[in-house]
């Protein structure tokens, strides 16, 4: 069993301002990898491995710019 967090957002929030989080999330990620475990595990080669809700469109941005393949579950608008 695993446990990772995530960022949400109202799908009100501009597509820009959820696109900068995202980025400076991912940009910081080292710094949030601390004595912790779970922090450690988390990647870009893994934020895919078990979708659970639509990504907001700001999201969907930022990882299509970085090449990012999009699980149809990722993409599914409420």
């Amino acid at each position: 069993m695993a446990s990772v967090g995530g960022l949400s957002a109202r799908a009100e929030l501009p597509k820009t301002a959820v696109y900068e989080m995202v980025k400076a999330s991912w940009e910081n990620v080292d710094a949030r990898k601390g004595p912790i475990p779970i922090p450690k595990r988390v990647s870009l080669d893994t934020v895919f491995l078990d979708p659970n809700a639509p990504l907001h469109p700001g999201a969907i941005r930022y990882y299509r710019g970085i090449d990012r393949n999009i699980p149809e579950a990722g993409l599914a608008q409420p």
